[in-house]
């Protein structure tokens, strides 16, 4: 996995997957807007009851949550097999961010282990001061 560099149209690919829990949250706040904007107050509750905006919101909800637990699992097996993370003793520390708050923590595993290939030439010293 490790011993030739990543094809960049993948980097991309992972990069994207990295950044789509945000724009998924975002399209669903836009599509719960554009529903309390539509629908009548009185009947909310009955009109998403008996309409396919429903059955859309679930199997969209689904769908994304089968694709992010993907992207996940991906990274998680990325970063447990890295060798820059065993070299920088960096390993347990990315694998429980990821678990922990995978979301979150997925862009930035993207830029400095995947897009950057784990650029291995860092600075000493915890702050990069020699």
């Amino acid at each position: 996995m490790f011993s030739q560099p990543m094809k960049t149209w993948i980097k991309i690919l992972l990069g994207l997957g990295a950044l789509s829990p945000f724009v998924f949250t975002a399209a669903f706040v836009g599509f719960m807007i554009h529903l309390i904007n539509t629908v009548p107050v009185e009947a909310f509750g009955e009109y998403l009851a008996n309409s396919t905006y429903a059955v859309i919101m679930n199997v969209a909800c689904l769908l994304f949550t089968i694709f992010f637990t993907a992207i996940l699992v991906i990274y998680i097996i990325h970063a447990a097999r890295n060798p820059i993370l065993e070299a920088n003793r960096m390993r347990t520390t990315w694998l429980i961010s990821l678990c922990l708050l995978g979301a979150w923590v997925m862009p930035f595993y993207w830029f400095f282990y995947i897009w950057r290939d784990g650029v291995s030439n860092r600075s000493s010293g915890s702050l990069g001061l020699h």
